[in-house]
């Protein structure tokens, strides 16, 4: 490969490739054929053997974060920590001086200047999954799991009054962490209805929250 020299490096391949290769592919490729790291900031151009076809790639760092989050899902915690600290880290380490040059390079009222400080300033928690296998690189999970609150969020608009919206809130949380705990929802709140209204004792509340009625294995796991 060979490269001019600038800002924005630009190398291209002097020998055509196999356009079947995936991501993966001309990225050990750039290793073999350069030592470089594939997710520099740096634009590849490949030419296959057609000389008609040319593939420009530019790999950015983001993306290599969540393809090793893809090969380890469902891996232990232990493991999913050293992956990260050998492959993820190295990228971390990285995106954080270049965010901040790029910051000094923009307008500091824009939208994009905003959103680089505000993922700066937040830079321990940002990493935080590279030392614990727990946490996940983002809040995706999460996010999907109150999308059905966020979808009815107008109908909460007209609860009546304040209570109203407490109760909703306070029903809508109980549904969702059934969700999470693998339980029926309205066979959970049937019971517990029926237990309340039995005169279950005040000092048995724990009996009555979500994970009281988790299957047996997600207990043992928890």
């Amino acid at each position: 490969m060979i490269g001019p020299t600038g800002a924005m490096r630009v190398m291209v391949a002097t020998k055509p490739v196999d356009f079947r290769k995936g991501a993966e592919g001309l990225a050990a490729l750039v290793r073999e054929s350069l030592g470089a790291d594939p997710f520099s900031e740096a634009v590849y151009v490949f030419r296959a053997r057609r000389a008609d076809r040319v593939k420009l790639v530019y790999f950015d760092g983001i993306a290599e974060l969540y393809r090793i989050k893809g090969e380890i899902r469902g891996r232990s915690h232990d493991a999913r920590r050293v992956v990260h600290q050998d492959r993820s880290q190295p990228v971390v380490v990285a995106l954080e001086p270049w965010l901040t040059a790029k910051l000094g390079l923009i307008s500091q009222k824009s939208k994009l200047a905003e959103a680089i400080r505000y993922a700066l300033s937040r830079w321990a928690g940002l990493s935080r999954f590279l030392d614990d296998g727990r946490v996940e690189i983002d809040n995706n999970t999460v996010e999907r799991v109150i999308r059905s609150l966020a979808l009815t969020r107008k109908n909460t608009l007209f609860a009546g009054s304040d209570g109203g919206a407490g109760h909703w809130a306070v029903v809508a949380s109980l549904v969702e962490t059934c969700k999470l705990n693998g339980v029926e929802p309205q066979a959970y709140l049937t019971e517990v209805i029926a237990r309340v209204v039995t005169g279950h004792p005040q000092s048995g509340l724990d009996d009555l929250l979500p994970w009281a009625y988790a299957p047996q294995h997600l207990k043992v796991v928890a």
